[in-house]
């Protein structure tokens, strides 16, 4: 937050406007391949345990 600070006092007024948009979208970015990652995750344990469940479904009965 301090370096931040620091470069909004050296830098001019329309630097400052693309620093903050570019930070933005990279925000958003780290956003969006964490929240498919996570999905991705959730996804695969539903899939292992769905396939354990039949498993022990079928050697159960």
């Amino acid at each position: 937050m301090v370096l931040v600070l620091a470069l909004f006092s050296t830098v001019h007024d329309e630097h400052i406007f693309l620093i903050i948009r570019f930070l933005y979208r990279f925000q958003i970015r780290c956003l969006f391949i964490l929240g498919s990652f996570a999905f991705a995750v959730d996804k695969f344990s539903i899939s292992v345990f769905r396939i354990d469940f039949e498993f022990w479904y079928i050697y159960d009965s």
